[in-house]
């Protein structure tokens, strides 16, 4: 416990920790009336001999800004008092959310490439490079040749002849086609003078008068709007977004890199400084002059043979084809922004995405999946891919074999209806909705269901999953059936302890990390075969 002397021109209180006990000590002499913190009053007391009021405070699991006031017959003083977490939580969090975004990046490979539906569930092996780990292949390695090529396209672009229609001076006009003819009168015209064009003027007007001032002529013009250079362009705008992404990635990874990964901070700071120096020579190429005029490029249309057979082309086109395999995640995205203070949340969201990975690694086909979403065009009409996970829809669909398996998020099992229901729901009168569940259905068959309940708490112990916690997999494990009948083969909370429980009735608990994720592949595994 600690105490916090309130004084009448401090503008801030220390700052506290979670679940820690406080004692707020105010002088007598300051004619205190009522203590309250976000507007709830705390009981005063006084211990023998002293002359100050005190008050006892315990934030909870509160993390963040709080606002302390104390009444006195002088007028009212308020303090912000912070809460922070715990330091093992802080360290969590970091680990979380760097695992987070890993995961995702893992499944926007798998899941969110070339075909995200039908596509083929890969089995466990090497994971594909992280968004730092493509800095090698991108800018490190291909890029410099990448540079040299476009320079060396400018020195002598290509270009192609273009048709425009212009108008010409009557008198300086080398022919007059039908079209010019068809249009001869639009247009401003002039008196013709004596001797100009008398076989012209004979046949249009015999009497004389008036000519056109000018003519509409077809001209042919030299132009850099190439489709090699649209796509040049293309790739200039998704290289840049690249630098950017990656910058702002080596930048979190400095911030939470510890003083023990020495060599790993020292290399992410020059990732994040070969960015910057990757986006001023970006930037630089797509001020070339022969760039000035190419427009945006409406759609790949594939490999023409100037992009196959000249060699600085050919680099662009290399380039393209790299891009386009590592599919760029919106950093933005509210999965990986959120702050410590919904730990738990950030928990429950890891955990999902961590039983999907499981679910890919065991091998299959996806039949539709909603993990990976297009979001929005970017800058340079890329296409950006944000990483979710909606309650409205199944996050996954994949076949194994006979068996469908279909991962949703917070599903609703309602209480059946009147009639026989063949359809999973609650069985008594409570609508359950757990946090994960894996529907499990063969044709012909009645669905059954396996839970996950992702539970951010410990025992008093700190090792083992709260008994009131397994109480809710015990209640899944029994309310969640099929016409009248239990149809849930499993209840496993997934918790951030160190050890597995398993108890024959179906429950259990899988201690569930960044750094141990192993067990959760085995243990679906022994569920589904």
């Amino acid at each position: 416990m600690i105490e916090i002397h309130l004084e009448p021109h401090a503008s801030a209180l220390p700052p506290i920790q979670e679940h820690q006990a406080v004692e707020f000590v105010c002088a007598s002499g300051a004619n205190p009336r009522r203590l309250l913190v976000d507007g709830m009053p705390l009981e005063p007391f006084l211990r023998p001999g002293e002359a100050a009021w005190r008050w006892r405070y315990n934030p909870g699991a509160a993390v963040g800004l709080h606002t302390a006031l104390l009444e006195r017959d002088d007028g009212p003083q308020r303090w912000q008092l912070r809460c922070e977490p715990r330091k093992l939580d802080i360290e969590r969090y970091h680990a979380l959310l760097a695992d987070l975004q890993r995961t995702a990046q893992a499944l926007a490979y798998e899941l969110g490439g070339s075909a995200a539906e039908a596509a083929h569930m890969r089995r466990a092996g090497d994971e594909p490079p992280g968004r730092l780990e493509s800095y090698y292949a991108i800018f490190e390695g291909q890029f410099p040749a990448f540079e040299r090529a476009v320079r060396r396209i400018a020195q002598r672009p290509r270009e192609q002849l273009t048709h425009s229609e212009g108008r010409t001076p009557f008198s300086q006009a080398s022919s007059v086609g039908a079209a010019a003819l068809v249009r001869l009168a639009q247009g401003d015209f002039d008196e013709a003078p004596p001797g100009i064009a008398d076989d012209i003027q004979a046949a249009l007007r015999p009497g004389g008068g008036l000519l056109p001032r000018a003519i509409a002529e077809q001209r042919a013009l030299p132009s850099y709007d190439t489709y090699e250079h649209r796509l040049l362009q293309h790739v200039l705008g998704l290289l840049l977004r690249h630098a950017r992404i990656t910058a702002d990635l080596a930048a979190r990874e400095a911030a939470r890199a510890s003083f023990g990964a020495r060599a790993r901070a020292v290399r992410i700071g020059q990732i994040g400084q070969g960015c910057v120096s990757a986006q001023r020579t970006l930037a630089e190429l797509r001020a070339l002059p022969f760039l000035a005029e190419v427009a945006a490029l409406p759609a790949f249309r594939g490999a023409t043979p100037l992009l196959q057979r000249d060699a600085g082309y050919r680099e662009v086109y290399r380039m393209w084809q790299a891009l386009r395999q590592q599919p760029t995640l919106e950093l933005d995205s509210t999965l990986f922004s959120i702050p410590i203070a919904e730990l738990p949340y950030l928990y429950e969201s890891w955990c999902a995405l961590q039983v999907a990975s499981a679910i890919v690694l065991l091998g299959g086909d996806v039949l539709s999946q909603n993990l990976i979403t297009v979001a929005r065009p970017g800058e340079e009409g890329q296409v950006l891919r944000t990483v979710a996970v909606p309650s409205d829809t199944p996050l996954l669909i994949a076949r194994r074999g006979d068996l469908e398996l279909r991962l949703r998020y917070q599903p609703r099992y309602r209480p059946a209806q009147r009639g026989p229901a063949q359809e999973l729901h609650s069985l008594d009168r409570h609508t359950r909705v757990p946090d994960l569940a894996l529907e499990l259905r063969r044709d012909g068959q009645t669905p059954q269901v396996l839970i996950f309940d992702a539970k951010y708490r410990l025992d008093e112990d700190g090792r083992g999953v709260p008994q009131d916690a397994l109480s809710d997999a015990y209640a899944y494990l029994g309310a969640i059936g099929v016409a009248g009948q239990r149809a849930t083969v499993g209840a496993l909370l997934l918790y951030p302890g160190t050890h597995d429980e398993r108890y024959p009735s179906g429950v259990g608990a899988l201690a569930l990390l960044p750094d141990r994720t192993d067990t959760l592949g085995d243990v679906l595994r022994s569920y589904l075969e």
